[in-house]
């Protein structure tokens, strides 16, 4: 984390912290000083976990997983991240039924915790050609959930805007629009993964906000990030800058 991040969190309605890999707990000291950081700043506490769900029983053992910590954290809303290998995609090896195991997971985490639960992963509606154009992110995985957080990244604004309306798109009546976008990191190569304001003919996220609401806009800050607390960059201001334009409109 960068220089003075504690001071930025009051700019945010909530923090969400990575604290499980699979069913295994993830880094706790480190999650726990962020979230109690957070804490004091007001913020709502959130947390997210990178999960595999490859078959019904893996899945069930990660939302069991999910569920105690989310209890003994204290989190108001918890974070599914599947990706690769729930998918079945990237040069993994195919999984027995990516929507079914997505279910297990909200079951089993419903079963032994009370917070919301978001989708927040790969949520496009059929994997590639190699893995046999399954069914991924079904309708029915959307509705088992408390809130649709699907990742609108990109390295171009016209790809956000895309995935934004797309998606925006997909969310049934009860669920929580939460598009997750990477206002302003900038990878290895110079991509940059979001941007917040409109450029080249493509809206940039606080338009796109307009036209498609979010219930909840989060941001990924993570590699490629640092200084998009405190500085932000050549593309973007800093992210308690873009939340306070989202919050006023």
């Amino acid at each position: 984390m960068e220089d003075g991040w504690e001071s930025t969190l009051e700019a945010f309605d909530a923090v969400s912290v990575k604290i499980l890999d699979g069913h295994r707990v993830f880094r706790a000291k480190s999650a726990e000083a962020i979230l109690d950081a957070a804490s004091v700043s007001g913020c709502s506490l959130h947390g997210w976990g990178y999960h595999y769900c490859r078959n019904i029983e893996e899945a069930e053992r990660e939302g069991k997983s999910a569920a105690k910590m989310a209890n003994k954290l204290g989190l108001h809303s918890y974070w599914m991240n599947v990706e690769k290998h729930w998918g079945g995609t990237s040069g993994q090896p195919h999984t027995e039924d990516p929507p079914a195991a997505a279910i297990a997971f909200v079951t089993a985490f419903k079963q032994h915790s009370h917070a919301k639960l978001f989708f927040n992963g790969f949520s496009w509606r059929h994997t590639s050609k190699d893995a046999g154009l399954r069914p991924l992110c079904t309708e029915e995985v959307i509705e088992a959930f408390d809130a649709f957080g699907p990742m609108c990244y990109g390295t171009t604004r016209k790809t956000i805007a895309r995935k934004w309306r797309g998606r925006s798109r997909r969310v049934p009546d009860g669920v929580s629009w939460a598009p997750m976008v990477g206002t302003g990191r900038v990878d290895h190569r110079g991509n940059v993964w979001g941007f917040a304001d409109d450029g080249g003919g493509h809206p940039g996220i606080i338009t796109l906000n307009k036209e498609c609401p979010a219930d909840i806009v989060a941001f990924f800050y993570g590699g490629g990030c640092q200084g998009m607390l405190t500085k932000g960059n050549d593309h973007n201001p800093p992210l308690p800058e873009v939340a306070e334009m989202l919050r006023g409109l």
